[in-house]
């Protein structure tokens, strides 16, 4: 069967529930000619848990490793391969984009422009940038939300690919090869870029306005109308923001990685435990040592702070 003959549907658990979830394996001898061109008319994600995948059609090839995924465009052909020596596993995740957005004003606005792009076939999530991980971590949490189906999972799998759809749109747009009329980003928004990346490099040192606006050969009035235009914030008010994203992030992910709250004040470049404690509350709407009381008695809801907060400050 040629690729062309090949679209078909996801065959789903459910007729009402348009999304699959399911871990998969290939063994270590799995030849590229067992894999059959596949093709279907929903979004596809594959994300690696152990081993190496390489994702082919006749024109890309895409390889992905233990902890990254790659989505696989509606009606976009494709093949899997083991691209290591040892066992592949990963999950695949399916769904109708029409689950997603069930209004046809948002189905027409938001879905058909992403699955119809031309060139937006295979995307590539790894962890190398704020928004990747931001992608990664949703799609993860849709994984074990249908492996584990607690009740409500359904919901929740809607909320997740809905807020991360938007993201997606940016993600692929950002991935073009070139950039050309009306999609060049303007030189507001590749000053900005600089000044963030400037900023997530260098958050723990004592940072002025004078340091940023330097950075990016601009005066300091003119770096604030900048960011301005561009994030609706002052260099410096996205700075505290991202050194509480900093602050959030090592609570969540690393809570061994410093001795106290005022040392992980430090650490992230705030000067004195009060202003820390301030700056925290003003974004998260609660204290570092009220945060830590939350991951302990409610998980779900520390998650849902840290995902706000990295949300807030993944603009590039």
């Amino acid at each position: 069967m040629s690729e062309r003959e090949s679209l078909t549907h996801i065959m789903y658990e459910s007729p009402d529930y348009h999304v699959f979830v399911k871990f998969m394996e290939l063994p270590a001898d799995f030849k590229n000619s067992e894999s059959p061109s596949r093709r279907y008319r929903e979004i596809v994600v594959l994300i690696v848990n152990n081993g190496s995948l390489r994702v082919t059609n006749d024109l890309e090839n895409v390889t992905v490793n233990a902890g990254e995924g790659v989505l696989i465009n509606s009606n976009v052909p494709f093949r899997v391969h083991n691209a290591s020596s040892e066992s592949l596993g990963f999950y695949a995740i399916g769904f109708d984009s029409r689950f997603v957005m069930p209004e046809r004003f948002l189905y027409t606005k938001y879905a058909v422009p992403f699955m119809t792009q031309t060139g937006i076939t295979f995307i590539k999530l790894t962890e190398e940038t704020m928004l990747e991980e931001s992608i990664l971590e949703a799609l993860n949490r849709v994984v074990a939300a249908n492996l584990i189906k607690k009740s409500g999972y359904e919901l929740m799998t809607r909320s997740l690919l809905s807020a991360q759809w938007i993201s997606l749109m940016d993600y692929a747009s950002q991935k073009k090869a070139a950039f050309s009329g009306r999609n060049a980003p303007s030189l507001d928004e590749k000053r900005v870029e600089a000044a963030v990346t400037y900023i997530a490099e260098n958050y723990r040192d004592l940072i002025a306005l004078e340091d940023i606006a330097g950075h990016i050969h601009l005066s300091n009035s003119e770096c604030c109308r900048c960011f301005k235009r561009v994030l609706s914030k002052t260099p410096m008010e996205y700075l505290m923001e991202y050194r509480v994203y900093a602050a959030v992030k090592m609570l969540y992910k690393a809570p061994d990685s410093f001795e106290s709250i005022a040392d992980l004040g430090f650490i992230t470049g705030f000067n004195s435990p009060s202003y820390f404690n301030k700056v925290f509350r003003r974004f998260m709407q609660c204290t570092p040592t009220q945060y830590q009381k939350i991951l302990k008695e409610d998980s779900e809801a520390a998650e849902r702070l840290y995902l706000n907060i990295q949300e807030g400050i993944t603009v590039v």
